[in-house]
């Protein structure tokens, strides 16, 4: 699957590098992210809802490279969707007896 920690999302890996397939999973990692985060983001989410996008979250590849271009999407956009969702779901988690969850898709975290 393209779950795991450390996968290339959209790039070439291996010999077998299939362009279609590599579109498919960035766009169900995009999908995926927008639906979480339309869960939880842009008001008062329920318990239910916010466990849920928890664990939708928690399914998101952490990876750092994910070749967004390939269908379409802006990665910077992206990332703001993702950090917008972690925080939220960090902000309710501690209450629910959830664990943190940590950044998605790109590891330096910006400080400001």
């Amino acid at each position: 699957t393209i779950m795991s920690h450390g996968h290339h999302i959209g790039g070439k890996a291996g010999m077998a590098w299939d362009q279609d397939k590599a579109k498919k999973g960035v766009e169900d990692v995009h999908r995926n992210l927008h639906e979480a985060h339309g869960l939880v983001c842009g008001g008062s989410p329920s318990e239910d809802n916010v466990r849920k996008a928890h664990a939708m979250y928690q399914s998101l590849p952490a990876t750092f490279q994910i070749s967004w271009h390939l269908a379409g999407f802006d990665a910077a956009q992206e990332q703001v969707v993702a950090d917008e969702l972690r925080d939220t779901l960090n902000a309710h988690a501690t209450k629910l007896g959830l664990a943190e969850v940590p950044r998605s898709f790109n590891g330096n975290e910006k400080t400001v």
